[in-house]
């Protein structure tokens, strides 16, 4: 059944409108009221809007006669004139209705004070406004679905008080308000039958060790204001197999989610700057795609990923925090990296299973001269392709040359802005029958295409500068072909 959408026609709502004084009745599938939806409808007095509604625009009840709404907790957004200024709100304790109320209405009353059952709560004496925390909870009448409210005895919840609900056995499923402001380290830690956590909108920091060791976990809502996740939030919630980040992320702390050993998948979002090592070590993840905006990647971030087939860094990243950020992740064998890479630590150490590399211009378009494989790659034995984005200029000398082992590599495709190929580049690739040579490159080097022994001698462009062995003991020659321009 289609979400309904309340799209006001005037002549439709004509029809429903209630006399004169009464209160209106709406769908229960209600899902938008949309701009301008009750605009001038006087007859109205009083109107709850049912669970589910999600957003309320632009004067959609403006002009009217309404003297009491009901808002549900279900709302995300309400315009900020979509009601006028004398209309009187009752909204639910820890919901953004009630974030609303506070910034826009001259009245508004709270519904939901009253603390669930087995809740340990006090006016904290250091708050100025004498606000709640909550500090821990009675084993014997805590109940097993915990809705923790926005208002305790006429106060905002702001606090939960470090490990206040830590190794609670009989939690299952967890609702934090809004209103929450803190959540103290170990607040949940090693809460064994807890599957599911929903955090409102509202929280900024998740601390360290938050969630650690809930082994049941299979859930989690994170509020769309998260912008840190801390050390060891998540470690070892072995049940946890996908987490959605928000757009506001903007670091993951060390160990966030190590251990994590059914966690699949996770999507990085955009302005993500940080994942701190061990982050989603010996977890199930079988790709990391990280954004642009990663500066930060820290020692072992991935390494014992072993269901890992695709990495994919930004063009950015050229450096590490840390060292072997994907170390034995044996399956992985699809990578995208940048060219200019010159971070002397292995970024892939013991994976012997990478066959494909697709290459990014970075910051200059320039490969550096690296050693033993290409960009820090410590085994190239089983590579049989690579491409390189446009705008790189420059490969490395050496940078992918087979040395004393039969390279595998048998698909080279090389950018129109290429202008020059290092000496020994390509050596040894004995897999590779045909390359394709770009108008515009200036220089190949010694011994760039030597002893590829399967290599079709390619149209080399005319201007371009060649060593006379760079293609030396190719398919059907052992010497260079005279007249062929050589290097000075």
């Amino acid at each position: 059944m289609k979400r309904m959408v309340l799209a006001l026609c005037c002549v439709l709502w004509l029809a429903v409108l209630p006399a004169a004084g009464e209160s209106l009745r709406v769908p229960a599938a209600l899902t938008r009221v949309e701009a301008e939806a009750f605009y001038h409808a006087s007859s109205i007095r009083e109107i709850e809007l049912p669970e589910g509604v999600e957003r309320i625009e632009s004067l959609a009840f403006a002009g009217t006669s309404l003297e009491n709404v009901t808002l549900p907790a279900s709302l995300n957004w309400i315009a900020d004139d979509a009601f006028d200024a004398d209309v009187s709100f009752h909204v639910y304790a820890g919901t953004y209705a009630q974030t609303w109320a506070e910034a826009h209405a001259r009245v508004y009353t709270l519904i939901g004070q009253e603390p669930p059952e087995g809740v340990l709560w006090a006016h904290d004496p250091e708050d100025p406004e004498g606000r709640i925390v909550v500090t821990g909870y009675d084993g014997e009448l805590l109940p097993s679905v915990l809705e923790l409210p926005g208002m305790i005895d006429g106060a905002r919840v702001y606090r939960i008080a470090e490990r206040a609900f830590a190794d609670c056995g009989q939690l299952v499923a967890v609702t934090l308000p809004g209103s929450l402001e803190t959540l103290e380290a170990g607040a949940f830690r090693r809460c064994d039958a807890l599957t599911a956590v929903t955090i409102a909108d509202g929280l900024t920091e998740l601390p360290d060790s938050a969630f650690e060791g809930c082994a049941a976990m299979t859930s989690v809502r994170l509020p769309d204001t998260l912008v840190s996740v801390g050390m060891s939030a998540f470690e070892a919630c072995e049940s946890l197999q996908s987490v959605a980040l928000p757009a506001s992320l903007k670091s993951i702390g060390e160990s966030a989610f190590y251990q994590c050993a059914t966690l699949e998948a996770v999507s990085f979002p955009d302005g993500l700057e940080m994942i701190g090592a061990s982050a989603f070590r010996d977890t199930a993840l079988t790709e990391a795609i990280l954004p642009d905006s990663v500066t930060q990647l820290g020692n072992m971030a991935f390494a014992g990923c072993g269901r890992m087939t695709r990495a994919k860094l930004p063009a950015t990243l050229e450096t590490l925090t840390g060292s072997d950020p994907f170390y034995h992740c044996d399956m992985l064998n699809e990578v995208s990296m940048s060219v200019c890479i010159t971070d002397s630590r292995n970024w892939f150490k013991e994976c012997e299973n990478i066959s494909v590399i697709h290459f990014l211009k970075g910051s200059t378009g320039v490969m550096p001269f690296v050693s033993p494989g290409p960009n820090r790659i410590e085994n190239t034995s089983a590579l049989t392709a690579v491409d390189f984005e446009e705008g790189i200029t420059h490969i490395a000398a050496n940078a992918f040359d087979a040395g004393n082992y039969t390279g595998r590599l048998a698909a080279v495709g090389l950018p129109a802005s290429l202008k020059s190929i290092g000496e020994y580049a390509f050596y040894n690739q004995q897999c590779l029958t045909d390359i394709v040579l770009p108008d515009g490159l200036e220089l190949i080097g010694e011994g760039a295409f030597q002893d590829c022994v399967s290599l079709r001698r390619p149209v080399i462009p005319e201007g371009t500068v060649c060593h006379e062995t760079a293609f030396y003991n190719i398919a059907g020659e052992d010497e260079p072909p005279e007249g062929e321009e050589e290097m000075p």
